[in-house]
């Protein structure tokens, strides 16, 4: 794939990064902020754009954006992407990428995460690891299989890595119903097969971990036909032995049909409504003003069901406790304006997920759409 960086001289490069950069004006943001296409399609055509079907995002030490950007498609409505992990840059600080490809050859890439010299990568079947140097746009050696991934219901898996070191790897699944427990779930990887952490999931698709702090989370995607026992969707903390109950069990004394005892289950940390499809999040930094410091903001995908569809798509924002790090109330939406009405115009259709830069800009992708969009604060300096 070409390098590809949008024209920029009719953009005015200002002092804050609301200054410059291609307005998204489908995009509605609370006063005070704004949203800009980073990577995209420059003539609204969805086929045209240079990141296509862009999944999972996670920032390399020097500030690029790496991108997953499988070329399987997803029950979501995301497809064609080049199967390939993509880098963002933006050396000249105008608020446009140019794209670069760094590794091809991977369908079904789905998660990422850096450790110290090396990209992390998931597969349907399997964690790779593949050299990484900081900066580099391209990569230079063949990766390796650091595990495999038993079992694997989907092949979207979500992968995190703690402050700490500690790898997390998850596993969905399609479908299941009570006795069944061979389920989704989230584990650890050091070596070999990966040691189970929470179990009794269907389909924990996007996970991160705090930026400073010793502190992982899942966003777990239920059961959308299960509203008759109380199916829910959630947040939850990633802890050694805990057991989320599918598909036995919606939560603590939530028991399916044909089940009983779900007095042990673990409770989640934030209930989010069914069908609403939490995927990416991420933790604001401590430089957007006000109540907005230090929020969690979670893409939302919509409901695969609902008429008109999509329902509950956007990004929202919730505060956190400063020392866990933990929401402490319901999320509200944060930037609105996704919607399938948007079809011909390649612009806010369905975010997928949500990450701060080092520079305090929260970067949003869109895999139907195939494309990236940032939101700064009015008041965020530009380098």
């Amino acid at each position: 794939m070409p390098e590809v960086d949008a024209p920029s001289a009719d953009l005015p490069l200002g002092p804050t990064w609301c200054s410059v950069g291609r307005t998204v004006t489908q995009g509605r943001l609370p006063a005070g902020y704004c949203v800009k296409l980073f990577a995209g399609s420059p003539d609204g055509n969805v086929a045209h754009s240079p990141v296509m079907e862009p999944r999972v995002m996670a920032f390399a030490p020097n500030g690029d954006l790496f991108v997953s950007a499988p070329s399987m498609s997803t029950v979501g409505g995301a497809f064609g992407g080049p199967g390939a992990i993509l880098v963002l840059s933006d050396d000249d600080a105008n608020g446009t990428a140019e794209v670069h490809t760094f590794l091809s050859g991977v369908a079904d890439v789905h998660g990422l995460a850096f450790g110290p010299d090396a990209l992390y990568y998931t597969t349907t079947n399997a964690l790779y690891r593949v050299a990484y140097a900081a900066g580099q746009r391209a990569s230079s050696g063949a990766p390796s299989q650091v595990s495999a991934i038993p079992n694997p219901g989907r092949w979207t898996h979500g992968l995190a890595r703690s402050v700490g070191g500690v790898m997390h790897v998850s596993n969905g699944v399609l479908g299941a119903s009570c006795p069944a427990r061979d389920v989704g779930y989230v584990a650890t990887v050091t070596s070999g097969a990966p040691s189970m952490m929470a179990v009794g999931l269907r389909n924990p698709m996007y996970m991160r971990c705090h930026h400073r702090d010793e502190l992982c989370m899942a966003a777990e995607m239920g059961d959308d036909g299960g509203g008759s026992y109380g199916a829910r969707e959630k947040l939850f903390r990633i802890r050694s032995g805990t057991d989320y109950g599918y598909p036995c069990c919606a939560g603590p004394n939530l028991p399916a049909p044909g089940a009983s005892d779900c007095a042990g289950i673990t409770q989640e940390e934030v209930v989010i409504p069914i069908g609403n499809s939490p995927f990416g999040f991420d933790w604001e930094r401590g430089v957007w003003p006000g109540a907005m410091s230090g929020v969690l903001c979670i893409a939302q995908h919509g409901s695969f069901y609902s008429s008109p569809p999509w329902l509950g798509e956007g990004v929202y924002c919730t505060p956190t406790d400063p020392t866990t790090h933990v929401p402490t109330a319901n999320f509200s939406l944060f930037l609105e304006g996704f919607s399938p009405a948007n079809m011909g115009t390649a612009r806010m259709l369905r975010p997928a997920d949500v990450v701060f830069g080092p520079d305090g800009r929260m970067f949003v992708a869109d895999d139907v759409a195939n494309a990236v969009y940032w939101v700064a604060p009015q008041s965020l300096a530009r380098p």
